[in-house]
């Protein structure tokens, strides 16, 4: 299931953490325990992805145009890869036409009056496991990082050595070095 949002924010602060916030709305509107968001834009069941998300922003004068494309599982597809997940296969039973309706209703909601960056990231946290001091490995580089902090745009703040750097949704793509205990169980 493929669901496209359009908006116009006369006044989106910048840095906002937007993609962490349609993911966050995505987790709490399926509200399961075995989901669990993987920075920045992808929600992770047993089994693989299950959910990624697009943000993108254009900006003319003072103006935002924001789009927020979401992609869902809905079903178990041979054309899926392995590493994939659906609402099926975690027993989340949800006609698309209730699913498109529940979605609706977040993003309109809160799009209307965002929330601060910080209760955006506060709320994020709780359906992930990426927090102050996990250790991460960029694709990029291979290199091993600790994450320090998760700043108000969504961005990583990340460490090696004493050395700082700030990873943006858009640079690397992360890989957990030690998985949680608990990964999944929200």
């Amino acid at each position: 299931m493929s669901i496209g949002f359009s908006s116009k924010f006369a006044s989106l602060p910048t840095p906002y953490p937007l993609t962490l916030l349609a993911g966050t709305l995505i987790a709490e509107t399926l509200n399961h325990p075995n989901l669990m968001l993987r920075w920045p834009n992808d929600l992770v069941a047993p089994g693989g992805k299950l959910c990624g998300i697009l943000c993108e922003s254009r900006w003319r004068g003072s103006e935002a145009r924001t789009v927020i494309g979401i992609g869902i599982n809905m079903r178990h597809s041979q054309s899926l890869p392995e590493q994939v997940s659906n609402l099926q296969d975690i027993g989340i039973e949800l006609e698309p036409d209730k699913l498109f309706d529940s979605l609706v209703t977040a993003f309109e909601h809160t799009l209307l009056d965002l929330p601060p960056a910080n209760r955006v990231i506060q709320r994020w946290s709780t359906w992930s496991h990426l927090h102050s001091g996990t250790e991460i490995r960029l694709s990029t580089d291979h290199l091993i990082y600790t994450v320090v902090d998760i700043l108000p745009g969504g961005q990583l703040s990340l460490s090696r050595h004493g050395v700082s750097r700030i990873l943006d949704e858009h640079d690397s793509s992360i890989q957990l070095i030690k998985e949680p205990h608990h990964a999944f169980g929200h």
